[in-house]
């Protein structure tokens, strides 16, 4: 079974058919390892400092919302 594969700039890399991504993850930066980390603290949850650079977003975009309240 082939999978067939589109480019996708805006995301950056490939889009498969089924809808998942085919880019390699990075490692999350310093920066969002700092804010992660300080939002993690004030939200009272634990802190995964082995996210790659799009899990960091996304758990940071999580923990600001959840401080909002």
């Amino acid at each position: 079974m082939t999978t067939n594969h589109h480019l996708n700039p805006a995301a950056g890399g490939l889009i498969r058919e089924d809808g998942f991504e085919d880019r390699p993850a990075h490692d999350m930066s310093n920066e969002q390892a700092v804010k992660l980390r300080e939002l993690s603290e004030k939200a009272g949850e634990p802190f995964d400092g082995n996210l790659d650079a799009r899990q960091a977003d996304a758990r940071i975009a999580y923990l600001e919302k959840k401080l909002k309240g």
